[in-house]
C-alpha cells in the first residue's frame, strides 16, 4: 500500500523519508511527491476544519479555484483556495468575510494542489503501523 509523508515535503525521493524516520500515512497517490498536510486552522472551513488532514499532489499544476498548500519564503505552510494568478497569487478561504490576499512572487516559494482529504488514515511512525 502507498504511503505519503505526514507534514513534511518530500526531498528526493520517498526512500531518504523513509530512511529519516519521518512519519507517514497510508494514501493511493500516482505523484511520487505526494504529502498529507494537515490544515492548521478554520480559515478553510467549511471546506476544512483544523486537524483535516489532506492529500497534496505537487506535480499537478494549481488553477484557479483550486485549493492549495502556499509555501511562504519563511517555510510557513497554509491552505488557501486559490482565486487568481495574475502578476503573482490571489489567494483567499472559504469564510465569506475574508478579504482576498495578493501574493507576489517572491513572496511564496511553492503553490501546491490539495486533492481531497485523507480519511480513516493509519499512522505510520518509523515504519511500524
Amino acid at each position: 500500500v502507498p504511503v505519503v509523508p505526514l507534514d513534511g515535503l518530500v526531498p528526493a525521493n520517498l526512500a531518504e523519508l523513509r530512511n529519516n524516520s519521518a512519519d507517514f500515512v497510508l494514501s493511493f497517490s500516482s505523484d511520487d511527491r505526494a504529502f498529507a498536510f494537515t490544515i492548521g486552522d478554520n480559515s478553510m472551513s467549511p471546506r476544512y476544519f483544523r486537524g483535516t488532514l489532506v492529500l497534496v499532489e505537487p506535480g499537478l499544476s494549481p488553477q484557479v479555484e483550486d485549493d492549495v498548500i502556499v509555501i511562504h519564503n519563511n517555510g510557513a505552510a497554509k491552505a488557501h483556495r486559490l482565486l487568481g494568478q495574475v502578476n503573482g497569487l490571489t489567494v483567499g478561504s472559504w469564510v465569506s468575510t475574508d478579504q482576498p490576499e495578493t501574493l507576489l512572487p517572491g513572496e511564496y516559494r511553492a503553490v501546491y494542489v490539495i486533492v481531497g482529504r485523507i480519511h480513516h488514515s493509519r499512522k505510520i511512525i518509523n515504519g511500524n503501523a
